[in-house]
């Protein structure tokens, strides 16, 4: 068995990006090369979800369980 319980606070980066009306994005994680004849997918949304020492990239809208984190992060001025 694991235990997986955050026992400290961490900061969760999420970045979206949309494209443009009628436009689709080219869905390849930004820091990895890919082999030659690879297709990306073509998709309205992209997101990249940062954590230390760990990433997520996905082909879509941000799934619901990122979505209802709570943001702690102090108000902007």
């Amino acid at each position: 068995m694991q235990n997986c319980d955050i026992r400290e606070l961490v900061w969760v980066t999420i970045t979206t990006e949309r494209a443009r009306p009628g436009h689709t994005l080219r869905c390849v994680p930004p820091s990895v090369s890919v082999p030659a004849g690879y297709r990306p997918r073509h998709v309205k949304e992209t997101f990249y979800v940062d954590v230390a020492d760990n990433a997520e990239v996905g082909c879509g809208p941000v799934p619901r369980p990122f979505r209802e984190l709570k943001d702690l992060a102090p108000p902007q001025r």
